[in-house]
């Protein structure tokens, strides 16, 4: 099984940005001049929200995920990282917006529900490399015992 979520700092992992139109502006203006043409050519959008950053050698320098508005440290939910496992090369990203602690678990539990892929029934199963996400700062990793209701309601 290949890890899609790493507890630990990774010293090679790249930076995944949080950005809307202003913020694309600004990471456009301090990027080198082929980095920047680069960037303006992509459909970076709400609509086309992962974008994968080039340094200027070329290789995968990071990404941006495209939000409706900057002010996002506590707005992320599940949906802002459900697919960026898969749209995004296959490196080892960290969360390089600070986000509040709700907005990292919310941001960690969709990472890894985009990334589950149900492998019981299939005779071939995936091995295509994967985005690996470091956990944010103040996300909740801890496993849970579910209440009781939950538990009992798996008997009915």
């Amino acid at each position: 099984m290949t890890e899609i979520l790493l507890t630990a700092e990774h010293p090679g992992s790249l930076p995944l940005w949080f950005a809307d139109r202003v913020g694309i502006a600004a990471l456009v203006e301090q990027a080198a001049p082929p980095v920047a043409s680069w960037i303006r050519a992509q459909p970076f959008s709400r609509e086309a929200p992962a974008l994968a950053i080039p340094y200027a050698d070329g290789s995968v320098g990071g990404a941006g995920r495209g939000t409706r508005c900057a002010a996002l440290s506590w707005r992320v939910k599940i949906w802002h990282a459900a697919g960026l496992s898969d749209r995004l090369p296959a490196q080892t990203y960290h969360v390089a917006t600070e986000l509040q602690p709700a907005a990292a678990t919310h941001f960690v539990l969709g990472w890894l529900m985009g990334a589950y892929r149900m492998t019981r029934y299939r005779s071939v199963v995936p091995t295509a490399a994967r985005a690996v996400l470091v956990a944010p700062p103040g996300a909740d990793l801890r496993m849970r015992k579910p209440p009781p209701q939950v538990a009992h309601s798996r008997a009915i």
